[in-house]
């Protein structure tokens, strides 16, 4: 965590100014990085998770992070590396203060994302404050049997919503 304001100008023999003192509260903030955790199962997640215990696993692992802003899952190891086509299928109120999952609940997101999973050469599922993204293999040969399948889920967290 950055040191605030108050401690910067407080630390003895410092020597620094208010000025100085913002500059390095700002230059010290973090970018937040974001989280992946590759899906177990790997080549067998499709013979594995059938489709009504679907919704149930992506909840589990929209879990791992309480607050984000957007999620990636993808299939596909290296999505740069194939020719890929992007769209929107499902339409989110971005006016919004808070994203629509987070209204609704993660429940409701991981039914959202389940009902896509069943799109032909489906590469990715990407989930923004806009809406519900489907990223598909415009050469239409991406399949569990592919060298790069390789099952993920990135996260990008953020701090809790204040009420």
């Amino acid at each position: 965590m950055a040191p605030s304001k108050a401690e910067v100008l407080l630390d003895k023999g410092s020597g620094v100014s208010n000025q100085e003192a913002l500059i390095k509260k700002i230059v010290g903030t973090e970018l937040v990085k974001p989280k992946k955790y590759f899906i177990p199962a790997g080549k067998s997640l499709v013979e594995e998770i059938d489709e009504a215990s679907l919704p149930v696993a992506i909840y589990n692992w929209l879990r791992h992070t309480r607050h984000f802003s957007h999620v990636l899952i993808s299939f596909c190891g290296d999505l740069e590396q194939r020719k890929t086509s992007k769209r929107k299928v499902v339409e989110f109120d971005a006016s919004q203060k808070l994203p629509e999952w987070e209204i609704r609940g993660k429940q409701w997101l991981a039914d959202k994302i389940a009902s896509l999973m069943g799109t032909d050469f489906l590469l990715a599922v990407e989930v923004e404050k806009s809406g519900l993204f489907v990223i598909v293999d415009s050469k239409k040969d991406f399949s569990p049997e592919s060298e790069d399948w390789l099952p993920y889920i990135e996260l990008l967290p953020v701090k809790a919503p204040t009420f």
